[in-house]
Order: C-alpha cells, then sequence, then structure tokens
C-alpha cells in the first residue's frame, strides 16, 4: 500500500465515529459534520501557508511551539462544558 494512501484512511476514520462525536458533543450528526469539514478545511489552508511562511525558521524551534499550541488547545477544549 502507497503511504499516501495511509493519510487518507486516516483522515476518514471520524466518519464512523461521527454519530458518536456529535452525540457526546450534545448536537446533531450534520453539525458534528461541519465541525470536522471545517478544521480539515483550515488545515489544507493553512498547512502550506504555515509551511511557506516559516521555512526560515528552526525546525525544532517551530515544533515545541507547535505542540505547545497543539497541547493549550486541547487542553483549553478539555474544559469547555458545552459546543
Amino acid at each position: 500500500m502507497y503511504r499516501s494512501l495511509l493519510v487518507l484512511t486516516a483522515a476518514l476514520v471520524i466518519a464512523g465515529i461521527l454519530p458518536d462525536t456529535g452525540h457526546s458533543l450534545g448536537v446533531r450528526i450534520g453539525t458534528a459534520g461541519w465541525l470536522i469539514t471545517a478544521y480539515a478545511f483550515t488545515y489544507a489552508i493553512l498547512g502550506p501557508v504555515m509551511a511557506a511562511l516559516t521555512t526560515r525558521r528552526p525546525r525544532r524551534t517551530l515544533l515545541l511551539t507547535g505542540r505547545g499550541i497543539f497541547i493549550a488547545g486541547n487542553l483549553l477544549t478539555a474544559f469547555i462544558p458545552n459546543f
């Protein structure tokens, strides 16, 4: 199997758990689907833009900064009680 196909299969895993995602967030399945679409669209647009804007930055600094933002975002969403 080509490695590029693994990315697609990993991205489609959310489709199988979309009803559970909607239920846990207390929203309809359609709304949960839009949340996933907004995430994917933002990732697709900002990924290449950020890669182009940060070409001269040290990779270690970018990696640590990105992980820090990711962790902070996850902690923030963990303590938000509703959608």
